[in-house]
């Protein structure tokens, strides 16, 4: 079962990326926030979340300044979600992503007034181990599987090295008698340069 589920992840970030722009030609047809969904969060207070489902989908609007909106949708129980802004005003889309955990991942758009893509930022730029390269071997290496939630999993980032600018990804589990379990991975090959299990701060 979890593998079958970590198979459906991987296959909804390889269709997003597979649906990324390769010009800013392309464009978001001007999408615009749905009136059912506007009327939800129009009279909240800045920064106050409102959330609905759909099925096994959650979706949350919040006005996070007086300008945009935010949606975010995601499945439940899961950690990719997608990211849209719109327009308080026009109720048009005005940038979309994707985020795993608290990072960014893939293409970031943004989008003019008639749609067009003006600026397109590529999060994974610089890491040859892609997320779901990284998702799938954490699974081999503990049996856990990080798209779905779980109280084991303490925090989960990616960066470069200060020293020689190497990319990895770093992880920390939760580990018996209130251990934590850190885990890194280098993002140039996949391979393991750190997994020890000690007190946190230690």
């Amino acid at each position: 079962m979890k593998i079958n589920i970590l198979i459906a992840f991987l296959f909804v970030v390889l269709a997003a990326k597979a649906q990324q722009p390769t010009n800013a030609n392309i464009t978001s047809k001007t999408r615009k926030l749905s009136a059912i969904e506007y009327n939800k969060v129009k009279d909240l207070k800045l920064c106050t979340v409102t959330e609905f489902t759909n099925n096994d989908s959650v979706y949350e609007l919040v006005k996070y300044d007086a300008k945009n909106i935010r949606k975010t949708a995601f499945k439940k129980n899961t950690n990719l979600k997608k990211i849209e802004i719109y327009g308080s005003k026009t109720l048009q889309l005005k940038s979309d992503g994707y985020i795993f955990y608290d990072m960014s991942i893939g293409f970031h758009n943004m989008y003019n007034t008639r749609g067009k893509v003006v600026k397109s930022i590529n999060y994974d730029n610089g890491y040859k181990i892609s997320i779901d390269n990284f998702i799938a071997l954490i699974y081999k290496k503990t049996e856990i599987d990080i798209t779905q939630k779980s109280p084991n999993v303490f925090d989960l980032a990616r960066s470069f090295t200060t020293e020689n600018k190497m990319p990895f990804y770093n992880i920390m589990l939760r580990a018996p008698d209130n251990l934590v379990r850190t885990i890194k991975v280098n993002a140039n090959d996949g391979t393991i340069y750190k997994d020890v299990t000690q007190y946190l701060g230690d």
